[in-house]
């Protein structure tokens, strides 16, 4: 599961067709999730950016698991509005 969508790089650079994918999930103590969003130019390479969103995103813990729970609420976030799953 990842998303696929523009994004801006260190220096402004931007990488069309960047693959972002949720890594290092953190669940803290059974209500709050927290992650860091990485961009690759490719889905094997090195990222080129890391965002770690520590705002304590809601974890439920009889839903989907935290991974997809994260995508689910990245994708509801107007900057990811246009993104696209792969």
């Amino acid at each position: 599961m990842a998303l696929r969508m523009e994004t801006e790089g260190v220096g402004g650079v931007m990488v069309s067709n960047a693959y972002l994918r949720v890594e290092c999930v953190m669940i803290n103590p059974k209500e709050q999730m927290y992650f860091h969003l990485r961009a690759y130019v490719a889905d094997d390479g090195s990222p080129f950016f890391t965002e770690e969103v520590f705002m304590g995103v809601p974890y439920e813990l009889s839903e989907a698991n935290p991974i997809e729970q994260a995508y689910l609420h990245l994708k509801a976030m107007p900057k990811f509005i246009d993104a696209q799953d792969c």
